[in-house]
């Protein structure tokens, strides 16, 4: 991984003035101080359709980076958040991140509390190659105070190396699941690791009553592996189909194994009713006959009927007494949880916005927050179709 920081050399963007002419700050946020602004550019050795998704966890990275943990916390369609920094209160409303495949990423927060008044980020992909990609990372903040613009100063500068480290971790991990056919589990867990399992009493009784069931002790080994050393984020919700992705396994033999296992106290199932349209979990229910008729997401200003399709998932939960898994995040991570939206974006009134999406041949839905209805535009050739929007 080679990086520049202070040489741009993009043909989307040469350099921070250029960003800056194309996406200005609003003089709401200027009158209040002059904005503290970072950019910079890493030259990584991969795919952009590789790297899209890791970029798009932008929970994990921020673990990955150091990044203090956030509490959230949604009320009437905002989403409002929370955390401590070098000992000191932040708190925000996080404004909706808009995103396009494989292109960029940017968001906003107007904090209440902290050291800022107002932070806005941007992700830039540019494909160099087949299999190198530029990223460009933009920070721009308006710091509250004296004591605010010295600190941010100073973490913006220890943030870029935090990137540096942080994205060379992201290579490492894509090339060693890369080598690994099982993305998800790494056979090669030392014996230390390795130990809970012998060790555990419950555990062990619960494996010899999978076996006797007829599940492949191997199978239950490398689940078993999963549910103790995985990171939180992906077992706070465990869906089976997208397991058996990953695993390259029948759904039946691993729905089989998890259905046995939560008779056996390894895994609860809950019913989650899923908004149609950001497929958030709206509801979260231990039993079938409990899931209401109707149901609503404020983020996407819909009520919405549960009984229709595609608007109940079957979700596996590692019981308690096996591992405490509670719910963490290091930043609000939206796309990552909408990883079947490709665009998302705010048009203001009167405005208009085109883009040209690296769409792939499918079926797409193109849809307005707010609204039920939905078009779906048809995509029958590889090329990204021009999309100009207009808000009047």
């Amino acid at each position: 991984m080679s990086i520049e920081v202070k040489k741009i050399k993009s043909s989307k963007i040469s350099d921070l003035t250029d960003f800056l002419n194309r996406y200005p700050w609003s003089q709401e946020w200027t009158q209040f101080e002059k904005p503290i602004d970072s950019l910079w550019e890493f030259e990584l050795d991969i795919k952009v359709e590789t790297l899209w998704p890791w970029l798009l966890d932008t929970s994990s990275f921020n673990k990955r980076i150091g990044i203090p943990e956030m509490k959230f916390v949604e009320k009437e369609g905002k989403l409002f958040g929370r955390s401590k920094n070098a000992g000191i209160l932040m708190e925000w409303e996080e404004i909706p991140w808009e995103w396009e495949y494989c292109k960029e990423l940017n968001n906003a927060r107007i904090y209440k509390k902290g050291l800022a008044r107002y932070v806005r980020s941007r992700y830039i992909l540019e494909k160099l190659s087949e299999n190198k990609t530029k990223l460009i990372v933009y920070f721009g903040w308006i710091p509250k105070g004296f004591l605010g613009k010295l600190i941010l100063l100073f973490e913006m500068k220890r943030l870029y190396q935090n990137y540096r480290k942080g994205l060379s971790g992201v290579l490492e991990d894509i090339n060693a699941r890369k080598k690994d056919e099982s993305p998800i589990f790494n056979f090669n867990k030392n014996l230390k690791e390795a130990a809970p399992i012998s060790e555990n009493l419950k555990l062990k009784q619960i494996k010899t009553n999978l076996i006797r069931e007829g599940i492949d002790p191997d199978l239950i080994d490398r689940v078993i592996h999963y549910i103790l050393f995985e990171d939180e984020n992906e077992l706070y919700r465990i869906r089976i189909k997208k397991l058996t992705f990953e695993w390259k396994l029948p759904l039946e033999t691993l729905l089989a194994l998890f259905l046995h296992g939560c008779k056996q106290g390894l895994f609860t199932l809950s019913w989650d009713v899923i908004c149609p349209h950001c497929r958030g979990v709206r509801s979260e229910l231990v039993n079938l006959g409990d899931v209401p008729l109707k149901d609503s997401c404020d983020v996407c200003g819909i009520d919405f009927e549960s009984t229709k399709l595609n608007t109940i998932e079957v979700t596996f939960h590692i019981h308690p007494s096996i591992r405490k898994i509670q719910k963490r995040y290091f930043c609000a991570a939206e796309p990552a949880t909408k990883a079947h939206i490709w665009f998302q974006r705010t048009v203001q009134p009167g405005k208009e916005y085109v883009t040209n999406l690296l769409l792939n041949e499918g079926i797409f839905r193109l849809r307005v927050a707010g609204k039920k209805r939905y078009n779906l535009p048809h995509r029958t050739i590889s090329i990204g179709p021009q999309i100009n929007w207009k808000k009047s």
